[in-house]
C-alpha cells in the first residue's frame, strides 16, 4: 500500500531510499554469488551542491537532485538493476552481468553526463562537481565494506581502463567533436572489437553501432577501420 511504499521510497524523487538499500542489497549479494553473477555498485555524490543552494537557491538545488536521480535510471541495463538515494546529495545504482569495462564506462559517461547536464536556473557556466565511485563485487562482502569500496574508487577522468588503450584515444576525442557514444564506439574501435562485440559491450542494437561507427569515420576522416586506427596511433 501508499504507507509501504513510502517506507522504501524518497518522497520527492520517487525513486527507492536508503531503507530499500538496507533490505535489498543483501539480497542482491546473495543472488549474485549463488548464481555467480557479476554485480557492480556505484555510488555517486554532488560535491558543490552548498554552493549551488547558497548561490542559486533551494529550488535549483532540488531540481538538480531531481534531475540527476532520473538521469541515473538510464544505466540500469537488466531488469535487475535498480537506483536508489543513499543519502542528501548521495545515490547508488547497481548493476548486474557487468564487465570491468562496461563498469568503467558507465562510470565515465555518469560524470561527463553530469558535468553537461542542463538545469533551469543555473547557469552554463556553473560546473557540477560530482564523484562517481565503483566497485565489483566480491565474495563475503557486507553492504557498508560495498558501499565504502565503491567510494573510495571514484571515476577520474583520465582513468585507463584495465586492458584498454583508451587514453590513447581520449585527447583526441574533443578535437573530433564525438558524442559521448561515438567516443565509446571510437574507444572498442582502438581496442580491435568487432560490431557486433561492440554492441554486446554497449547494450546497443548492431545497426547502431554501424550507424556510429560510420559518424565516427566522417569526424576523423577516415575511411576504413584500419585507416581510423592508424591515424589515431599516428597522432599520439
Amino acid at each position: 500500500d501508499e504507507r509501504n511504499i513510502g517506507v522504501i521510497r524518497d518522497a520527492f524523487n520517487r525513486i527507492y531510499n536508503e531503507n530499500y538499500i538496507r533490505s535489498k542489497l543483501p539480497y542482491d549479494i546473495a543472488l549474485a554469488q549463488k548464481e555467480s553473477r557479476s554485480l557492480a555498485i556505484f555510488v555517486i555524490s554532488i560535491k558543490n551542491m552548498k554552493e549551488i543552494n547558497d548561490l542559486f537557491g533551494v529550488k535549483v538545488g532540488d531540481k538538480l537532485i531531481y534531475e540527476l536521480s532520473q538521469l541515473l535510471k538510464n544505466y540500469r541495463t537488466t531488469e535487475n538493476d535498480w537506483v536508489a538515494r543513499l543519502s542528501g546529495t548521495d545515490f547508488l545504482i547497481t548493476v548486474y552481468d557487468c564487465s570491468y569495462n562496461k563498469m568503467y564506462r558507465i562510470g565515465k559517461r555518469i560524470h561527463d553526463k553530469l558535468e553537461k547536464q542542463d538545469i533551469e536556473g543555473l547557469p552554463r557556466s556553473i560546473v557540477i562537481e560530482s564523484s562517481v565511485g565503483f566497485h565489483m563485487l566480491e565474495k563475503d562482502a557486507s553492504i557498508e565494506k560495498l558501499i565504502l569500496a565503491a567510494s573510495k574508487s571514484q571515476y577520474v577522468s583520465n582513468i585507463r581502463m584495465p586492458d584498454s588503450p583508451r587514453n590513447l584515444f581520449k585527447i583526441q576525442s574533443d578535437k573530433f567533436l564525438l558524442t559521448l557514444r561515438e567516443e565509446e564506439v571510437a574507444e572498442l574501435l582502438l581496442q580491435g572489437k568487432s560490431n557486433n562485440e561492440i554492441s554486446d559491450e554497449l547494450y546497443i542494437s548492431l545497426p547502431t553501432v554501424k550507424k556510429h561507427v560510420s559518424s565516427v569515420y566522417k569526424k576523423t576522416n577516415s575511411s576504413s577501420r584500419s585507416e581510423f586506427i592508424s591515424k589515431i596511433r599516428k597522432e599520439q
